[in-house]
């Protein structure tokens, strides 16, 4: 689960805010399947920095924009001010080992290409780049293909990845 939590709150008051927010999610969601793997099995938490007000305001549109179950804290003590906000991501977002982007997906390819050859330059100098011999470099379909199967888009995937690592850990 990630929470994402205004930077001016304390840390205790970050944790709190973030509770009062899971708690909702859970007690929202506590029939999904999504919900319940948490709660029974990962109970792994994520506090990320959401910024200001508005950077929170605008964090929470890009997650109802991009139809990401969710749920905001609105602190009563603060006028009904959002201080915090949840939701899951499946592991195809956060496991960039088992589900690498394109770039390391295309690197660990050129790992695994065994015949490579020095490119020199005009004088027969080594530049110190390669290239490989005989090898077609996969495109994204190829990835998508073989990293996400060719069942799933891809892409709602990626945005959420890419959302959460733009931001940084709370502290």
């Amino acid at each position: 689960m990630y929470s994402m939590v205004l930077r001016q709150l304390t840390p205790m008051q970050k944790g709190i805010q973030t509770a009062h927010a899971v708690a909702d999610y859970v007690f929202d969601l506590r029939e999904t399947d999504e919900c319940g793997e948490w709660v029974c099995c990962d109970k792994t938490l994520i506090i990320l920095d959401a910024g200001t007000s508005q950077d929170l305001q605008e964090a929470i549109q890009w997650l109802k924009d991009n139809n990401i179950e969710h749920r905001v804290f609105k602190e009563p003590d603060l006028y009904g001010m959002p201080t915090a906000v949840c939701f899951l991501a499946d592991e195809r977002v956060w496991d960039t080992e088992t589900y690498p982007d394109y770039e390391h997906y295309i690197m660990d390819w050129q790992k695994r290409c065994d015949e490579m050859d020095i490119v020199r330059d005009k004088d027969g100098n080594d530049t110190g780049a390669r290239y490989l011999v005989g090898h077609i470099k996969p495109g994204v379909g190829a990835w998508i293909a073989d990293v996400f199967g060719g069942d799933v888009d891809p892409k709602p995937i990626i945005n959420l990845r890419e959302f959460i690592f733009s931001k940084r850990l709370s502290q």
